[in-house]
Protein backbone atom coordinates (compact mmCIF):
# COMPACT_ATOMS: atom_id res chain seq x y z
CA UNK A 1 0.00 0.00 0.00
CA UNK A 2 0.91 3.11 -1.01
CA UNK A 3 2.51 6.08 1.58
CA UNK A 4 0.12 8.71 0.83
CA UNK A 5 -2.81 6.88 2.33
CA UNK A 6 -1.39 6.61 5.84
CA UNK A 7 -2.40 10.03 6.29
CA UNK A 8 -6.04 9.85 4.55
CA UNK A 9 -7.04 8.13 7.90
CA UNK A 10 -6.38 11.13 9.82
CA UNK A 11 -8.11 13.63 7.26
CA UNK A 12 -11.05 11.10 7.28
CA UNK A 13 -11.36 11.43 11.03
CA UNK A 14 -10.98 15.43 10.46
CA UNK A 15 -13.89 15.16 8.49
CA UNK A 16 -16.09 13.03 10.11
CA UNK A 17 -16.03 15.48 12.89
CA UNK A 18 -17.37 17.88 11.15
CA UNK A 19 -20.06 15.91 10.31
CA UNK A 20 -20.73 15.13 13.56
CA UNK A 21 -20.86 18.44 14.70
CA UNK A 22 -23.11 20.08 11.37
CA UNK A 23 -25.29 16.69 12.36
CA UNK A 24 -25.59 17.53 15.92
CA UNK A 25 -26.80 20.93 15.05
CA UNK A 26 -29.23 19.95 12.32
CA UNK A 27 -30.79 17.87 14.89
CA UNK A 28 -30.89 19.62 18.16
CA UNK A 29 -32.63 22.70 15.70
CA UNK A 30 -36.25 22.99 15.90
CA UNK A 31 -37.57 21.99 12.79
CA UNK A 32 -40.06 19.17 11.81
CA UNK A 33 -38.62 15.49 10.73
CA UNK A 34 -39.39 16.39 7.09
CA UNK A 35 -37.09 19.11 6.88
CA UNK A 36 -34.42 17.09 8.93
CA UNK A 37 -34.18 14.55 6.58
CA UNK A 38 -33.92 17.10 3.61
CA UNK A 39 -31.19 18.58 5.05
CA UNK A 40 -28.96 15.00 5.87
CA UNK A 41 -29.47 14.29 2.99
CA UNK A 42 -27.75 17.75 1.59
CA UNK A 43 -25.34 16.68 4.39
CA UNK A 44 -24.87 13.35 2.80
CA UNK A 45 -24.35 14.76 -0.50
CA UNK A 46 -21.33 16.66 0.97
CA UNK A 47 -19.76 13.99 2.77
CA UNK A 48 -19.40 12.16 -0.69
CA UNK A 49 -18.11 15.51 -2.12
CA UNK A 50 -15.82 15.70 0.40
CA UNK A 51 -14.37 12.16 -0.31
CA UNK A 52 -14.34 12.46 -4.01
CA UNK A 53 -12.17 15.58 -3.61
CA UNK A 54 -10.43 15.05 -0.64
CA UNK A 55 -9.19 11.28 -1.61
CA UNK A 56 -5.30 10.27 -2.26
CA UNK A 57 -6.05 8.68 -5.39
CA UNK A 58 -7.64 12.01 -7.35
CA UNK A 59 -5.01 14.47 -5.39
CA UNK A 60 -2.16 12.21 -5.68
CA UNK A 61 -2.70 11.81 -9.69
CA UNK A 62 -2.35 15.54 -9.62
CA UNK A 63 0.94 15.26 -7.85
CA UNK A 64 2.49 12.45 -9.64
CA UNK A 65 1.94 14.44 -12.69
CA UNK A 66 4.49 16.84 -11.61
CA UNK A 67 7.35 13.90 -11.20
CA UNK A 68 8.11 11.00 -12.99
CA UNK A 69 8.60 7.83 -11.26
CA UNK A 70 10.81 4.84 -12.35
CA UNK A 71 13.10 3.00 -11.96
CA UNK A 72 16.91 3.44 -12.02
CA UNK A 73 19.62 0.59 -11.60
CA UNK A 74 16.75 -1.12 -9.77
CA UNK A 75 15.94 1.29 -7.43
CA UNK A 76 12.33 3.22 -7.23
CA UNK A 77 12.82 7.08 -8.81
CA UNK A 78 10.62 10.27 -8.55
CA UNK A 79 12.16 12.74 -11.02
CA UNK A 80 11.16 16.08 -9.15
CA UNK A 81 13.98 17.72 -11.06
CA UNK A 82 13.17 21.27 -12.12
CA UNK A 83 9.45 21.65 -11.59
CA UNK A 84 9.28 24.67 -9.84
CA UNK A 85 8.22 23.22 -6.58
CA UNK A 86 7.62 24.99 -3.49
CA UNK A 87 8.06 22.15 -1.14
CA UNK A 88 8.73 18.71 -0.63
CA UNK A 89 5.72 17.13 -2.75
CA UNK A 90 3.67 14.42 -0.02
CA UNK A 91 1.80 12.08 -2.32
CA UNK A 92 4.39 10.46 -4.24
CA UNK A 93 3.98 6.55 -4.62
CA UNK A 94 5.42 4.54 -1.28
CA UNK A 95 8.58 2.91 -1.14
CA UNK A 96 10.48 5.73 -3.13
CA UNK A 97 14.43 4.95 -2.93
CA UNK A 98 15.86 7.77 -4.96
CA UNK A 99 14.13 11.18 -4.99
CA UNK A 100 15.24 14.08 -7.08
CA UNK A 101 14.30 17.73 -6.05
CA UNK A 102 17.16 19.73 -7.24
CA UNK A 103 16.42 22.70 -8.88
CA UNK A 104 13.20 23.76 -7.50
CA UNK A 105 11.88 26.58 -5.16
CA UNK A 106 12.12 24.51 -1.43
CA UNK A 107 12.75 27.09 0.97
CA UNK A 108 12.67 24.83 4.04
CA UNK A 109 12.25 21.46 5.27
CA UNK A 110 9.75 20.83 7.94
CA UNK A 111 9.54 17.83 10.59
CA UNK A 112 7.48 15.68 8.63
CA UNK A 113 8.21 16.47 4.96
CA UNK A 114 10.16 13.40 4.71
CA UNK A 115 8.44 11.13 6.92
CA UNK A 116 6.74 9.75 4.22
CA UNK A 117 9.89 8.41 2.13
CA UNK A 118 11.45 6.20 4.78
CA UNK A 119 13.07 4.00 2.28
CA UNK A 120 14.64 6.77 0.60
CA UNK A 121 18.57 6.06 -0.11
CA UNK A 122 19.25 9.11 -2.25
CA UNK A 123 18.34 12.37 -1.53
CA UNK A 124 18.88 15.24 -3.62
CA UNK A 125 18.35 19.09 -3.13
CA UNK A 126 21.08 21.08 -5.19
CA UNK A 127 20.21 24.43 -6.06
CA UNK A 128 17.30 25.00 -4.26
CA UNK A 129 16.83 28.22 -2.55
CA UNK A 130 16.93 26.22 0.77
CA UNK A 131 17.38 28.23 3.86
CA UNK A 132 16.35 25.75 6.36
CA UNK A 133 16.46 21.37 7.35
CA UNK A 134 14.75 20.63 10.91
CA UNK A 135 17.20 19.04 13.17
CA UNK A 136 14.65 15.49 13.09
CA UNK A 137 13.26 15.88 9.71
CA UNK A 138 16.14 13.09 8.32
CA UNK A 139 15.87 10.98 11.63
CA UNK A 140 12.88 8.77 9.62
CA UNK A 141 15.49 8.04 6.89
CA UNK A 142 17.27 5.59 8.10
CA UNK A 143 18.67 4.02 4.82
CA UNK A 144 19.77 6.84 3.67
CA UNK A 145 23.68 6.97 2.19
CA UNK A 146 24.19 9.51 -0.25
CA UNK A 147 22.78 13.47 0.31
CA UNK A 148 23.01 16.23 -1.70
CA UNK A 149 22.95 20.03 -0.63
CA UNK A 150 25.16 21.43 -2.95
CA UNK A 151 24.39 25.48 -4.35
CA UNK A 152 21.38 25.87 -1.35
CA UNK A 153 21.16 28.80 0.92
CA UNK A 154 21.22 26.78 4.58
CA UNK A 155 22.37 29.10 7.36
CA UNK A 156 22.92 26.06 9.38
CA UNK A 157 24.19 22.86 8.94
CA UNK A 158 21.63 19.84 10.64
CA UNK A 159 23.80 18.17 13.00
CA UNK A 160 21.84 15.34 12.13
CA UNK A 161 23.03 14.68 9.11
CA UNK A 162 26.16 13.48 10.30
CA UNK A 163 24.24 10.62 13.09
CA UNK A 164 22.80 8.62 9.72
CA UNK A 165 23.41 5.37 10.33
CA UNK A 166 24.29 4.46 6.69
CA UNK A 167 25.46 7.98 5.46
CA UNK A 168 28.30 7.45 2.89
CA UNK A 169 28.21 10.70 0.49
CA UNK A 170 27.60 13.94 1.44
CA UNK A 171 27.72 16.79 -1.05
CA UNK A 172 28.25 20.54 0.63
CA UNK A 173 29.60 22.17 -1.67
CA UNK A 174 28.52 25.67 -3.16
CA UNK A 175 27.34 26.47 -0.18
CA UNK A 176 27.66 30.31 0.77
CA UNK A 177 27.43 29.60 4.80
CA UNK A 178 30.48 31.73 6.56
CA UNK A 179 29.93 29.53 9.60
CA UNK A 180 29.45 26.20 7.70
CA UNK A 181 33.16 25.03 9.56
CA UNK A 182 31.86 25.90 12.71
CA UNK A 183 28.48 23.59 12.21
CA UNK A 184 30.37 20.77 11.28
CA UNK A 185 32.54 20.69 14.02
CA UNK A 186 29.46 21.35 16.37
CA UNK A 187 28.33 17.99 14.97
CA UNK A 188 31.17 16.03 16.50
CA UNK A 189 32.04 13.34 17.23
CA UNK A 190 30.63 12.03 13.40
CA UNK A 191 29.02 9.03 13.75
CA UNK A 192 28.28 8.36 9.81
CA UNK A 193 30.67 5.88 7.97
CA UNK A 194 31.45 8.91 5.37
CA UNK A 195 33.67 8.25 2.74
CA UNK A 196 32.93 11.42 0.63
CA UNK A 197 32.51 14.81 1.87
CA UNK A 198 32.58 17.73 -0.81
CA UNK A 199 32.99 21.03 0.78
CA UNK A 200 34.14 22.90 -1.89
CA UNK A 201 33.80 26.68 -1.88
CA UNK A 202 35.72 29.55 -2.46
CA UNK A 203 35.22 31.75 0.63
CA UNK A 204 36.03 28.25 2.74
CA UNK A 205 39.52 29.27 4.58
CA UNK A 206 39.85 26.54 6.72
CA UNK A 207 38.84 22.49 6.75
CA UNK A 208 36.60 21.46 9.76
CA UNK A 209 38.03 19.12 12.60
CA UNK A 210 35.80 15.84 12.32
CA UNK A 211 37.29 13.71 15.19
CA UNK A 212 37.52 10.42 14.77
CA UNK A 213 35.85 9.19 11.90
CA UNK A 214 34.18 5.28 11.71
CA UNK A 215 35.75 5.28 8.13
CA UNK A 216 38.39 6.44 5.79
CA UNK A 217 37.16 10.03 4.81
CA UNK A 218 39.57 11.56 2.68
CA UNK A 219 40.55 15.20 1.89
CA UNK A 220 43.38 15.31 -0.25
CA UNK A 221 41.47 16.37 -3.07
CA UNK A 222 41.26 20.38 -2.92
CA UNK A 223 41.19 21.15 -6.53
CA UNK A 224 38.10 23.56 -6.29
CA UNK A 225 39.26 25.17 -3.36
CA UNK A 226 40.42 28.19 -5.06
CA UNK A 227 42.02 30.03 -2.10
CA UNK A 228 43.88 27.66 -0.40
CA UNK A 229 45.64 26.26 -4.11
CA UNK A 230 46.48 29.62 -5.21
CA UNK A 231 48.55 29.78 -1.81
CA UNK A 232 49.77 26.20 -2.69
CA UNK A 233 48.83 24.64 0.86
CA UNK A 234 50.20 21.53 1.09
CA UNK A 235 48.93 18.61 2.80
CA UNK A 236 50.74 15.92 4.62
CA UNK A 237 49.65 12.49 4.29
CA UNK A 238 48.40 10.39 7.22
CA UNK A 239 51.31 7.57 7.85
CA UNK A 240 49.46 4.45 8.57
CA UNK A 241 52.18 1.96 8.89
CA UNK A 242 49.81 -0.73 9.83
CA UNK A 243 46.99 -0.10 7.67
CA UNK A 244 47.81 -3.07 5.25
CA UNK A 245 48.12 -5.44 8.37
CA UNK A 246 45.38 -4.39 10.71
CA UNK A 247 42.66 -2.50 7.85
CA UNK A 248 42.55 -5.43 5.05
CA UNK A 249 39.17 -3.27 4.23
CA UNK A 250 37.40 -7.01 4.38
CA UNK A 251 33.98 -7.95 5.83
CA UNK A 252 33.45 -10.76 7.77
CA UNK A 253 30.94 -13.01 6.14
CA UNK A 254 29.55 -13.50 9.71
CA UNK A 255 29.27 -9.54 9.88
CA UNK A 256 27.27 -9.29 6.75
CA UNK A 257 25.04 -11.67 7.72
CA UNK A 258 24.28 -10.46 10.83
CA UNK A 259 24.37 -7.21 8.87
CA UNK A 260 21.70 -8.70 6.56
CA UNK A 261 19.51 -10.47 9.19
CA UNK A 262 19.60 -7.35 11.00
CA UNK A 263 18.35 -5.09 7.78
CA UNK A 264 15.52 -7.91 7.39
CA UNK A 265 14.22 -7.48 10.71
CA UNK A 266 14.42 -3.50 10.59
CA UNK A 267 12.40 -3.92 7.52
CA UNK A 268 9.79 -6.43 9.31
CA UNK A 269 9.52 -4.24 12.54
CA UNK A 270 8.68 -1.21 9.92
CA UNK A 271 6.07 -2.69 8.37
CA UNK A 272 4.72 -3.78 11.49
CA UNK A 273 4.85 -0.58 13.08
CA UNK A 274 2.64 0.99 9.67
CA UNK A 275 0.33 -2.12 9.99
CA UNK A 276 -0.51 -1.52 13.74
CA UNK A 277 -0.75 2.62 12.66
CA UNK A 278 -3.27 2.22 9.77
CA UNK A 279 -5.57 -0.53 12.14
CA UNK A 280 -5.64 2.11 14.66
CA UNK A 281 -6.71 4.79 12.33
CA UNK A 282 -9.36 2.25 10.78
CA UNK A 283 -10.37 1.35 14.04
CA UNK A 284 -10.37 5.30 14.91
CA UNK A 285 -12.62 5.57 11.87
CA UNK A 286 -15.37 3.62 12.33
CA UNK A 287 -15.53 4.16 16.17
CA UNK A 288 -16.13 8.15 14.82
CA UNK A 289 -19.26 6.33 12.41
CA UNK A 290 -19.98 4.59 14.58
CA UNK A 291 -21.05 7.05 17.68
CA UNK A 292 -22.21 9.29 14.90
CA UNK A 293 -24.98 7.29 14.01
CA UNK A 294 -25.76 6.58 17.71
CA UNK A 295 -26.06 10.59 18.04
CA UNK A 296 -28.37 10.82 15.16
CA UNK A 297 -30.45 7.89 16.49
CA UNK A 298 -30.48 9.13 19.72
CA UNK A 299 -32.00 12.60 18.98
CA UNK A 300 -34.65 11.27 16.53
CA UNK A 301 -35.59 8.91 18.99
CA UNK A 302 -36.22 11.42 21.66
CA UNK A 303 -37.52 14.20 19.19
CA UNK A 304 -39.93 11.27 17.94
CA UNK A 305 -41.21 10.89 22.11
CA UNK A 306 -41.86 14.17 22.50
CA UNK A 307 -43.42 14.53 19.64
CA UNK A 308 -45.71 11.69 20.90
CA UNK A 309 -46.11 12.56 23.86
CA UNK A 310 -46.93 16.42 22.63
CA UNK A 311 -49.68 14.35 20.93
CA UNK A 312 -50.79 12.41 23.54
CA UNK A 313 -51.29 15.42 25.72
CA UNK A 314 -53.31 17.07 23.27
CA UNK A 315 -55.65 14.27 22.27
CA UNK A 316 -56.26 13.87 26.59
CA UNK A 317 -56.91 18.02 26.67
CA UNK A 318 -59.07 17.92 23.72
CA UNK A 319 -61.04 14.97 25.32
CA UNK A 320 -61.15 16.56 28.68
CA UNK A 321 -62.39 19.81 26.82
CA UNK A 322 -64.99 17.45 25.19
CA UNK A 323 -65.97 15.76 28.58
CA UNK A 324 -66.18 19.49 30.15
CA UNK A 325 -68.58 20.15 26.78
CA UNK A 326 -71.02 17.65 27.45
CA UNK A 327 -71.21 18.61 31.20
Amino acid sequence: MSDEYSRYPTKTVRGLLIIIISSFIIVRSHLDMVTIIVRMRMLHVLVVMYYVISSPSVYCEQCQGTCQIGRVQGLKFADCFNRDLPRVPQCLPGGIEILDLSRNRIREINEDDLSSYSYLEILYLADNALIEINEHALEYLTSLHTVDLASTSLYKIPSSLFSLPVLRKLLLGGIKNPSMVHDIEEASPVTSPLIYLDLSNDKLWRLPILGEVPTSLQSARIHRYQWLTSRHVKYTPFNCQHFGVECTNEVPIHDLNIFNSCRRLHETQQAQIYKKKLLTNVGISMGTILLFLLIVLYFIVRRHRKQKKKTQEQAQKQRKEAIDDLL
